[in-house]
């Protein structure tokens, strides 16, 4: 067994089951530590209060373009 010990912080998801499953062979996990998930409503409120509403759309809609960009440079290979 590696030496190398393994904290996870997780939330209840098939992807971790199968992260968890597949490093447990070659890492001493240590401890599972598993979050409710936030709301994306929750953490867009946060972030207009940190941020400043401009600068959170701004966010918003370059995430949105970098979705419909990967998925046009996907379809044309």
């Amino acid at each position: 067994m590696n030496l190398i010990k393994v904290l996870m912080l997780i939330c209840e998801q098939e992807s971790s089951r199968l992260l968890f499953n597949g490093l447990r062979s070659h890492f001493n996990i240590e401890r599972v530590i598993i979050e409710t998930p936030v709301s994306k409503r929750r953490i867009l409120k946060r972030r207009v209060k940190k941020l400043g509403l401009m600068t959170v759309i701004g966010q918003v809609f370059f995430m949105l373009y970098n979705r419909q960009l990967k998925k046009k440079i996907s379809t044309e290979n």
